[in-house]
């Protein structure tokens, strides 16, 4: 579980002595454990999800695939590639899995004010990390890494190279259409005071229960509304996505926070349209509450809240430093249970150490994590089952 935190609390040091002490910033300090957390983060091996499912399409996949896809046919053709190639699949994930990294470090590093705290909430935010590399969605991930693109093209007013990535990534996604009115976006003309109020009555009148009323009613006129959405708004209740969890009201508290230092945000470069993606990230976290599989939308727009608190943190105070404190303690403990509660991060087991006595079997390798959560909690882990939330909801 350790090798978890050591790269996020490194980069904290570094911000702390640099803020302080010295002036550690681009002395290349930093890559030093971004190197090493790419090694965790993106060469897990029986850690993670849906490597499995990806593992048998992988060894399965032909020109048929490929051409029998009526969408999202490029991440097909791009799996055909490296198979053809002859690359086995934990080499072309890592290799995936790496380039996206560079990527998602790269941007910010050149859009961030400095470049250490940036780096420790993207790798403490577990939501966000060990979601994209260690649960690892591979086609979101892909996308994810061509969205951050798109995103720069957008930052510089470069709508033609801005349209082409988001195709791209739409071909691997296609969730990455929500970025589409990103370009467009450019500045909040909303007060403050407005921002608070409107939210604050969204965020705690927006609940799963009143969706479900709403969805009662409009289901006698529109029956299909039930069929196509009851499922999955009835699994945000089944992982119990409350409102008043301590995961929601640190977002909802970042919220009035950046909304407060909007002045500071909007003054820094890029920082009108920075500050107004933020408020979108905060809206669709909210929805994603309501629809848990909408959530990975509101992902896309995680880079603008780091960009933010981080435009936020470079200023000195005392209110500033216990807000950046009550920030790091959160993420530190979420990052902490989050990894001691799943089947899907720990045990830690790494592709490069696990396969040097011999290459583990699939079904070994499926099984060995789950099995460790039994070991340590007496059950094995529990999942969605989508059919049995469709018989719930035929019993209604």
């Amino acid at each position: 579980m350790v090798v978890y935190f050591i790269a996020p609390v490194a980069l904290l040091l570094l911000d702390k002595l640099d803020q302080e002490y010295l002036r550690l910033e681009k002395r290349g300090l930093e890559y030093l454990f971004l190197v090493f957390a790419a090694f965790i983060l993106c060469g897990g091996y029986m850690t993670g999800s849906d490597w499995r499912n990806y593992e048998l399409l992988y060894n399965d996949i032909t020109v048929r695939t490929v051409t029998s896809s009526s969408r999202e046919w490029l991440f097909y053709l791009y799996l055909l590639a490296f198979k053809m190639l002859g690359v086995g699949f934990f080499n072309f994930l890592i290799f995936t899995k790496v380039v996206v990294f560079i990527e998602i470090t790269r941007f910010f590093i050149k859009y961030s004010r400095n470049d250490f705290f940036p780096l420790f909430f993207f790798l403490s935010y577990s939501t966000f990390s060990l979601f994209l590399f260690v649960d690892n969605p591979l086609r979101f991930m892909i996308a994810y890494g061509i969205v951050l693109l798109a995103f720069e093209n957008a930052l510089n007013n470069k709508p033609l190279k801005f349209a082409v990535l988001l195709l791209m990534a739409c071909l691997f996604h296609i969730s990455a259409i929500i970025i589409l009115p990103a370009y467009f976006i450019k500045r909040n003309k909303l007060s403050k005071l407005f921002l608070i109020v409107a939210y604050s009555i969204f965020f705690f009148g927006f609940s799963t229960d009143l969706v479900l009323s709403l969805l009662n009613v409009l289901s006698s006129f529109i029956p299909a509304l039930k069929l196509l959405l009851w499922p999955y708004i009835l699994s945000s209740k089944a992982i119990d996505n409350s409102v008043i969890s301590i995961g929601s009201l640190f977002n909802y508290f970042l919220f009035i926070f950046i909304v407060n230092e909007e002045e500071k945000i909007e003054c820094s470069p890029y920082g009108q349209k920075v500050f107004a993606l933020t408020i979108v990230y905060f809206i669709l976290f909210k929805i994603g509450i309501v629809f848990a599989t909408a959530f990975r939308l509101a992902l896309y727009f995680v880079p603008f809240l780091i960009l933010s608190l981080s435009i936020a943190f470079a200023h000195r105070g005392k209110v500033l430093s216990l807000a950046k404190g009550m920030v790091v303690l959160y993420l530190l403990l979420s990052l902490y249970q989050n990894v001691y509660n799943s089947w899907a991060y720990y045990p830690y087991s790494n592709y490069l150490f696990s396969r040097i006595p011999g290459e583990k079997d699939y079904i070994y390798r499926s099984d060995y994590n789950k099995d460790q959560y039994k070991e340590r909690f007496g059950k094995y882990p529990e999942t969605i089952d989508y059919s049995k939330l469709r018989e719930i909801n035929d019993a209604k």
